[in-house]
């Protein structure tokens, strides 16, 4: 069961990454496009703002997006591996507890037919 969970994290994890990176690059540079062409702060000619290139301006917004982004979506790996080793380590650690049980309930009849002192009988007495 951990196997499949991970097979789909490691296929799912890249391409969450790959499309918040490429999305987050994109809005930033249609943001700054749209401001670019559209602001008369920056689209009037005798504004000292003016921007005459806009696509070099949005494309350096995409990289500035990009390179802001990456650090945030590379954690996301390790926190959603860190995700699945706790989920897998709880599981494991619930079927071991539950074959314990198993266990003393197989034996709780030979130990009542030898004499031993059940649980209740040893924290009471």
């Amino acid at each position: 069961r951990e196997a499949v969970a991970e097979a789909v994290l490691n296929v799912a994890t890249p391409l969450l990454q790959l499309s918040g990176l490429g999305g987050i690059s994109a809005a930033g540079a249609l943001l700054t496009f749209a401001l670019s062409t559209r602001c008369p702060y920056f689209c009037d000619p005798s504004s000292d703002r003016y921007v005459r290139d806009p696509n070099m301006l949005a494309g350096i917004a995409a990289v500035l997006c990009f390179l802001v982004a990456w650090p945030f979506l590379h954690i996301f790996d390790t926190v959603a591996d860190t995700i699945l080793y706790c989920i897998a380590t709880e599981a494991s650690r619930k079927q071991a507890e539950d074959e314990d049980d198993d266990v003393e309930r197989h034996f709780a009849c030979i130990t009542g037919c030898f004499g031993g002192a059940s649980e209740s009988e040893r924290l009471l007495g």
